[in-house]
Parts: C-alpha cells; structure tokens; sequence
C-alpha cells in the first residue's frame, strides 16, 4: 500500500472477480470476502480509499458493501447492461444504489 500511495494514487482498486465468481458456495464467498476486507483496512491504513470492481452484481454487492462500508466506487459494467434490458435502466440504477448501501 505505501507502493501505491508513494505514486501519487489516492485509491485502489480490489478486483473482485474470484468474489463474483462464487455464485452458489457461500464458504468461498465469505473467504473471499473476509480477503477483500483485509485488504480495504489495509488501504484505510495507508490513506489511500479503495474502489472494487469485477463481477459484482445485484445479488453479491450488499454482503460486500457490509463487509467494506467504505467503498468509494464500484465499478460494474456488464452486470449493469443485462439488468437494464431486463428492468430499464432508471430501475436497474436504483437496484445497484440500494445493493451498495447508497
């Protein structure tokens, strides 16, 4: 962390792909997770604020956004698109904003 904020950076970015990709094992998303988090307080501790993005959807962002409250952006491009040609995208925009707690 101090690498990355020796840079000039003042966030990071967790990529949550292998947490997006535990669908139904909830032991490995909870590992996942608990991983993620380690890594977010580590973050906090070098000042640095810390963003997540990869695989996240409706379905895994509210366990997330518990474990790390402090996210300051989620990044979720695909997930996204497919919701809205299913809900529209005024409705999909406010499912995410709740999934993260916002």
């Amino acid at each position: 962390m101090k690498a990355a904020r020796d840079t000039g950076a003042d966030r990071i970015e967790l990529y949550t792909g292998p947490y997006g990709s535990c669908h139904s094992d909830s032991a490995k998303a909870e590992k996942e997770l608990e991983r993620l988090g380690k890594t977010a307080d580590a973050a906090l501790a070098a000042g640095l604020q810390v963003n997540a993005g990869h695989d996240l959807v409706v379905s895994n962002l509210p366990a997330m956004a518990k474990r790390i409250p402090v996210l300051a952006e989620v990044s979720i491009g695909h997930g996204l698109t497919a919701d809205a040609l299913e809900y529209g995208m005024a409705g999909t925009i406010k499912r995410f904003l709740k999934a993260c707690g916002w």
